[in-house]
């Protein structure tokens, strides 16, 4: 048997930030207390394997100015748990933002801001790092679809 527990809640998904920060000083402050958020939880040993912006989500600014927002991350059985991670443990996790270029790098920035890293040398591995995912992401679908095709084609009907 398997359960499913959810509590319901009225946070928004992180994705609608992403897509209107360049309009909104509020939504900068949202993805500010993103990378905040992803640096504790690396700080942590925390890594989320399955860190996209539908897995994060924010509530209303709660403190009238700055980075006051609080945040809900779901799926959170896909988290494992270190001592320490490395600067590369930590980079590979955040390949897995799922938000367009100027968010991304915004994030990347920000992260590398509040870790003490170089800001321009985090924004370039992390561009990099992300490309190469994709790039292999791309290859997989390219395999997995005609497998699947096959698979349909040769499942028993269900009478």
């Amino acid at each position: 048997y398997c359960y499913f527990v959810y509590l319901y809640t009225d946070y928004r998904p992180l994705k609608e930030a992403t897509e209107r920060f360049l309009e909104s000083e509020a939504e900068r402050s949202v993805l500010d207390g993103t990378a905040e958020l992803i640096v504790r939880l690396h700080e942590n040993g925390v890594l989320h394997n399955d860190l996209h912006m539908g897995n994060i989500m924010y509530g209303p600014d709660n403190q009238g100015g700055g980075c006051g927002h609080p945040f809900r991350i779901i799926d959170f059985n896909q988290m494992s748990f270190r001592d320490r991670l490395s600067e590369k443990q930590r980079m590979d996790n955040l390949k897995r933002l799922s938000c367009n270029l100027p968010a991304y790098r915004y994030i990347l920035r920000r992260y590398a801001l509040l870790a003490g890293w170089n800001p321009d040398e985090t924004e370039r591995r992390g561009i990099e790092i992300r490309r190469k995912f994709e790039e292999r992401h791309v290859v997989r679908q390219k395999i997995k679809a005609p497998l699947k095709k096959l698979v349909r084609l040769f499942k028993p009907k269900k009478s």
